[in-house]
């Protein structure tokens, strides 16, 4: 692999996988009702399962992940495993700056709007 990482699902017994081209995932994932949620070296995505079951990717948001790797970090992106606040909001360290990035999930979901 070219640096992109493998992500793997099960679905009804049968394991599927899903490439992020040209991105690292190096956090846990967050689950919840309305998909699973990572966060790798680029992007913070939500993904959903397609009629067959596997994953497909049902939003992206990009997400300041600073000009260089922070001492400590194995790449330039969060080192953060996304954590779920209630049923509409997710958050993560961004990497590029001393605050914490939310997002309001729900919002880019329902109307494919970006925030």
């Amino acid at each position: 692999m070219d640096g992109s990482r493998d992500t793997a699902y099960s679905a009804q017994g049968t394991v599927w996988t899903t490439t992020l081209e040209g991105e690292e995932i190096q956090n846990a994932m967050a689950i919840a009702q309305d998909g699973v949620y990572i966060v790798s070296d680029h992007a913070l995505y939500r993904f959903e399962t397609d009629e067959q079951g596997a994953p497909r990717v049902d939003w992206r948001e990009t997400y300041d992940r600073g000009t260089s790797i922070k001492p400590g970090s194995i790449d330039q992106g969060s080192g953060a495993t996304p954590t779920l606040l209630g049923d509409d909001l997710i958050t993560i360290g961004p990497n590029g700056t001393a605050y914490v990035g939310v997002y309001n999930g729900l919002i880019a979901v329902r109307d494919g709007d970006d925030g």
